[in-house]
């Protein structure tokens, strides 16, 4: 499932943070950044998300 968000004011790493999800690095192949959030405050199961930031950095992409 993907999604569409709007970054005005402020960068993907924080929009993520504010949701609970922690930077896990980027895919060396297509370039998007890997997202993960815990559930219930355990390392494992975990939620993960993937993203792309637009080039003018006004909108980003998360893949679910």
């Amino acid at each position: 499932m993907k999604i569409e968000i709007p970054l005005s004011k402020e960068n993907i790493l924080s929009r993520m943070r504010r949701c609970g999800y922690a930077p896990e690095g980027a895919d060396e192949k297509t370039g998007e950044l890997r997202w993960t959030r815990p559930f219930m405050g355990r390392r494992y199961p975990r939620f993960h998300v993937y993203s792309t930031v637009s080039p003018d950095g006004s909108k980003a992409v998360l893949n679910l």
